[in-house]
């Protein structure tokens, strides 16, 4: 029977103890990651003032339900509790994102257990800024007296947060790696007070990314205070590890998971391939650090999968083929093309159907032929990343778009698909 322990079965089962007990590990470093893309706005300041786990889940619990639900399923570990319904006003939180029920599950869990109950939040920061293709967020969690975890988030549903990977494509530095440096340096003190304090600093995707850039550009000081480095399936950088600032100081508190098939996380050159994660997911679909399974305290190692070793060759000899202006040219007209095929977000694309894929290729009347099948080619590629996702029938799309575009333009590109 395939095995489907995760995170949040390693929080039901390990949670009553506390990192006392039982010292910090790579699958607690995980779970802080993935709690990092909840919506704190409103709960967790961004200033030094603290609160706890227990607290936030019953305030994000209080913006879904009425008062008669919050009273029978919110938790009560202390008396200092954040009562939501007494706030005034205008400190009451803005209504967040609808979550998904292996979010909530594991939220959920997090704050009934001992282990995570009374970790304490704070810096929460959240920050989208469309004219820079800019999508930043990260948080700190304090799980002893002395040990903090600064978790980044990785890109969300925004277009703006994944034009903004695809811009590390031919930018050194994109706005989101800026203001990660900046973080670490107006958030990690250094004064005689917090003299014994110890940081861990990591991130999933775009967020792994994050973590490393901020330990490779901030204040020097601070990187006496970083015990780890994590990176969850997390994009490397266009340049070799090797020529990036401390690098060599910090390379062996360093730690890079991947699935077993990583697109994400292997898609820029140089990546360290620390350790290979077993998924009970396919394909693209690996990405998901739900999905990871845990033995134990560690989680269990996998071989790369055939299919995602060519993948990454084949996205990096299609890099390698353009230069930076190139790279530009093709990332700009890639998202526009989004942006008027009416794709709104990330899962518009993802999510693909015979009706959105029509209406892109239809759209391509607006592409320059040269940018076309590059184009195509990504796209699909990403598509039929997750083996579950069938390209839709041949003859079908001939028929949709022959009159747009002329299928002898398209047709060698869907016999280039990966399984073809």
């Amino acid at each position: 029977m395939e095995r489907r322990d995760n995170v949040t079965t390693y929080v039901r089962f390990r949670g009553d103890r506390s990192f006392k007990e039982d010292p910090f590990n790579e699958i607690d470093a995980l779970i802080f990651t993935l709690l990092c893309y909840f919506d704190f706005n409103g709960i967790v300041p961004y200033d030094d003032k603290e609160v706890s786990i227990v607290d936030a889940y019953n305030a994000i619990l209080a913006l879904e339900t009425d008062n008669e639900t919050y009273e029978k399923k919110h938790i009560r570990k202390h008396d200092e509790e954040v009562d939501i319904f007494t706030m005034e006003e205008g400190n009451k939180p803005h209504k967040h994102r609808s979550l998904k029920a292996h979010e909530r599950e594991l939220l959920g869990e997090a704050a009934r257990s001992k282990r995570f109950g009374d970790v304490m939040l704070s810096h929460f920061c959240d920050e989208l800024d469309p004219t820079l293709t800019e999508q930043f967020s990260a948080v700190h969690f304090r799980f002893t007296k002395h040990d903090t975890f600064i978790a980044f988030r990785g890109t969300d549903d925004t277009l703006v947060g994944w034009k903004e990977n695809f811009m590390m494509l031919y930018k050194e530095h994109v706005a989101g790696q800026v203001r990660a440096v900046s973080y670490l340096n107006e958030t990690i003190p250094c004064d005689l007070k917090h003299i014994f304090d110890h940081y861990y600093i990591g991130g999933h995707s775009k967020g792994g990314n994050l973590a490393m850039y901020g330990c490779f550009y901030c204040q020097e000081e601070l990187i006496k205070k970083v015990k780890a480095l994590y990176s969850f399936d997390g994009p490397g950088f266009s340049q070799p590890f090797e020529d990036m600032p401390r690098y060599h100081e910090i390379k062996d508190r360093m730690m890079t998971f991947t699935p077993k098939f990583s697109a994400i996380g292997l898609c820029m050159d140089h990546y360290r391939k620390d350790y290979t994660v077993d998924s009970f997911y396919e394909g693209m679909n690996q990405h998901d650090g739900y999905s990871w399974i845990v033995n134990g305290k560690h989680f269990l190692l996998a071989t790369r999968d055939k299919e995602s070793v060519k993948v990454e060759k084949d996205f990096k000899d299609w890099v390698h083929s353009m230069d930076a202006e190139e790279k530009e040219k093709f990332v700009n007209a890639f998202f526009q093309l989004l942006e008027k095929a009416g794709c709104n977000s990330a899962s518009d694309f993802l999510d693909i159907n015979v009706g959105t894929l029509v209406n892109i290729l239809k759209t391509m009347v607006t592409i320059p032929a040269e940018e076309r099948d590059q184009i195509l080619k990504v796209a699909l590629a990403i598509w039929t990343g997750d083996r579950k996702i069938k390209v839709p029938d041949v003859a079908a799309l001939t028929e949709n778009i022959k009159e747009k575009i002329p299928f002898d333009k398209v047709r060698h590109v869907f016999k280039e698909l990966p399984g073809k």
